[in-house]
């Protein structure tokens, strides 16, 4: 590694935003669904130097819906992903299998607005369930995570003869 000489600023770097405030104070973080959380200062991980940090949304709870949702994925995982991921990844399949899990799951329309079939789950569900399904399968996860990527753009902007074509609902 770099070490310290790898931290450097450069030129092309900007803060965007900062604030400065009290381990008192509380900070306020806003969800994609309308909800508010709000955590002391003090209550947030410090990082040193080498340290990568702590993503926010490991932070935030998820909801009761939310936890219900996670608790389902992490059976799915523990109970057939996982124990087929060494096979797929020693034989190089394509873990259709695997997709057909989530399918069943209807993991695929969570981060979809209701209108379109989705459940319109908070961004936090979604990393939470992403995360679990790539400690499970790590190419499982990416092909998950590639198809939210890959219909969420059709959903905000697509015309609607694609989106009822492929679209859930």
């Amino acid at each position: 590694g770099k070490g310290r000489s790898g931290m450097a600023t450069k030129d092309e770097d900007a803060v965007v935003e900062m604030f400065v405030t009290s381990t008192h104070n509380p900070v306020l973080f806003f969800t994609n669904t309308g909800r508010v959380y709000r955590m002391k200062v003090w209550k947030l991980p410090e990082g040193g130097p080498q340290t990568k940090g702590r993503p926010m949304v490991n932070l935030l709870p998820l909801g009761d819906d939310e936890r219900l949702l996670f608790d389902a994925v992490r059976a799915m995982c523990r109970d057939k992903i996982a124990p087929r991921a060494a096979g797929h990844d020693r034989n190089g399949d394509f873990p259709w299998d695997n997709v057909a899990d989530i399918n069943a799951l209807g993991l695929n329309a969570m981060f979809l607005a209701q209108i379109y079939g989705g459940a319109d789950l908070s961004y936090t569900a979604y990393l939470a369930c992403v995360r679990e399904i790539s400690k499970a399968c790590a190419s499982t996860g990416v092909i998950w995570s590639t198809n939210f990527h890959a219909m969420n753009p059709v959903a905000e902007f697509g015309p609607a003869a694609l989106q009822k074509r492929i679209l859930p609902k």
